[in-house]
């Protein structure tokens, strides 16, 4: 009767180890400040990517996602300071800028990233 027993519980467990280590993940932690937009990593894989967005200016901040051709990609308004908010794209590989405006106002602070691999939008970028 122990097997049985024993043989779920390494079934659930697998489980929960599998369920929690999602190969999909492809988040990007992005921190915007008065002074400056700092990005956790420097590469991320083609795709749909999540941008945790921390504003920790002292004012209403923005962020968004260019393109090499200074399109817009993705963009979040209006975060509060003090606030985190996700902001989801779909990126085809390339260069990206992430620009954070602190005050809205301005050409804002900005980091490059990279995407990396197969996927993304159907829009290749020029």
């Amino acid at each position: 009767m122990r097997f049985p027993i024993a043989a779920a519980f390494v079934l659930v467990v697998a489980f929960l180890v599998v369920g929690c280590s999602s190969t999909s993940d492809n988040t990007l932690a992005v921190t915007g400040t008065d002074t400056s937009c700092t990005v956790a990593a420097p590469e991320v894989r083609a795709g749909k990517v999540t941008f945790e967005f921390e504003n920790k200016a002292s004012q209403v901040n923005e962020l968004y996602v260019l393109r090499a051709n200074k399109q817009v990609a993705a963009e979040l308004e209006n975060v509060t300071s003090g606030m985190t908010r996700s902001l989801n794209a779909d990126l085809s590989s390339g260069t990206y800028t992430l620009t954070c405006k602190p005050g809205m106002k301005g050409r804002g602070i900005s980091s490059t990233i990279n995407v990396v691999g197969e996927g993304g939008a159907v829009s290749r970028q020029p």
